[in-house]
């Protein structure tokens, strides 16, 4: 049998990987800290070592015999005042695993990223479900080409962008690796958590204003299969993304909220607005020695990740693809939210809210 090697595996959309690999007859080797919370690996089989991604001594061993690998650990600053040392910080988690992949022989690998790395124009007709892999801008998960223009201020699109250019270096250098763009993965498994942040305080009624941004919103699960067919399929170096449904903030926070039986956010704030607020909320986190997602949230909402292209067009696009390879529909965004909201009660991250219904 096939072993890989999943890095991130405790995270939301390595979870998710692992369950997938899994399903396609893979034995799956964990990556994990000896802080690594493993209740998302429970009653799977699923071997795991410690190790660091910053290390490659510690990471070495854990090739060993492994056919492919996936880096979904992705290095996620929570402070915008940190852009400066955020592409040395991200570049940290990278480097070491792309130099034991190539120490191994050049294993085969998957790299996480992030769609709001990629162009508006990069991400325009590659619209579609995250569960397959096809070539060109017809596939269930199109291709792009480069790397976005100068990016937000930020220590979020900083890191993305460097950790990014390292994974393209290591193609040059003959590593086998593929990319994949998620847009906003919506889903099960978020602890910390990151995108899933918005369904969370939405959900609790913790969120009373609503931002006028469009996005795209993915299930993290068909993340997670999309990642698997890029490690089966892909071509090293392609860059692939991994797409859901085109939809607003508006409809996310009510939808978040409908779910889970809380009072809707009606009070709308303008964009300028948000950033003042985040970075308040930002300089606030630092005196309180509290992690924060404020400006990264706010501008990856401005940095839209929504695709481009006409309904019909895309519909098209996702019917064939998913007649040629077989593939299932994929998970609707309403069907995303109503799992993570589900999950996030189910582990005690969400209680039934004082403004409930």
């Amino acid at each position: 049998m096939r072993r890989v090697l999943v890095l991130g595996a405790t995270g939301a959309i390595g979870a998710h990987a692992v369950r997938a690999c899994l399903a396609s007859g893979w034995m799956v080797r964990a990556l994990v800290r000896p802080s690594s919370r493993l209740e998302d690996l429970a009653g799977l089989d699923v071997e795991t070592v410690q190790g660091d991604v910053r290390s490659r001594e510690s990471l070495e061993p854990a090739f060993d015999g492994c056919a492919a690998f996936v880096h979904a650990a992705g290095f996620y600053p929570t402070n915008s005042f940190r852009a400066r040392a955020a592409p040395r910080d991200g570049l940290e988690t990278v480097r070491p695993v792309f130099a034991a992949a190539l120490a191994a022989g050049g294993v085969r690998g998957v790299y996480v990223s992030s769609a709001s790395t990629l162009s508006p124009a990069e991400r325009a007709g590659h619209v579609g479900g995250a569960s397959g892999i096809a070539g060109e801008a017809s596939g269930i998960v199109g291709q792009a080409s480069g790397i976005a223009g100068e990016p937000p201020g930020g220590a979020y699109f900083a890191a993305k962008r460097a950790m990014e250019r390292a994974a393209l270096e290591a193609v040059d250098r003959g590593l086998p690796l593929v990319l994949v763009h998620p847009t906003l993965c919506i889903g099960e498994y978020d602890r910390k958590p990151t995108s899933g942040r918005i369904v969370l305080q939405a959900a609790s009624g913790r969120l009373p204003f609503v931002i006028s941004a469009c996005l795209n919103v993915v299930y993290t699960g068909d993340v997670g299969l999309g990642i698997l067919r890029a490690l089966e399929a892909g071509e090293p170096g392609a860059r692939h993304v991994l797409a859901g449904e085109n939809t607003s903030f508006r409809w996310l926070v009510r939808q978040s909220a409908f779910e889970a039986g809380a009072r809707e956010p009606r009070m709308p704030l303008p964009l300028r607005a948000a950033r003042i607020g985040a970075r308040v909320a930002d300089a606030a986190s630092l005196a309180l020695r509290r992690p924060a997602l404020a400006t990264t949230g706010i501008e990856l909402l401005a940095r839209s990740t929504h695709m481009g292209g006409a309904a019909t067009e895309e519909a098209l696009e996702r019917d064939a693809a998913r007649a040629a390879l077989g593939v299932e529909e994929p998970v609707p965004a309403v069907e995303s939210v109503r799992r993570a909201v589900r999950w996030f009660r189910r582990v005690g991250m969400l209680a039934h809210p004082a403004g409930a219904r």
